[in-house]
């Protein structure tokens, strides 16, 4: 489902676990962490032992002045992202539509 390179929105509302649990560990390494809907491009995927959960880390977010346990670098659970998908041509979509939905209608008339 994902790759490196690929671009992610967080969709994790409100504080990670960590915040709350190691709020003292916060304060002393100021990690960067994904927000709600924030995008985010994949440098790496992990499987992490402890729960067997596929973790990922971000080109934007680089924390390996944060050490984690016995891991270098603080990982995101992929259950808080979503693949994003872009879209091409919408603008031209989006004009269309607005062509169709505002502009006058052809009365025809009734003989």
């Amino acid at each position: 489902m994902f790759h490196v390179g690929q671009k992610v929105v967080c969709i994790k509302e409100g504080p990670w676990i960590f915040e709350l649990s190691h709020p003292d560990w916060v304060i002393l390494y100021k990690p960067a962490i994904p927000r709600y809907e924030n995008i985010c491009t994949i440098r790496e995927k992990r499987i992490l032992a402890k729960d067997g959960g596929l973790y990922l880390r971000f080109h934007e977010y680089n924390n390996k002045h944060a050490p984690v346990n016995d891991s270098d670098e603080m990982s995101f659970h992929a259950i808080q992202f979503r693949p994003l998908t872009e879209r091409k041509n919408d603008g031209e979509a989006f004009v269309r539509k607005l062509k169709e939905d505002c502009l006058p209608k052809k009365l025809e008339v009734a003989k």
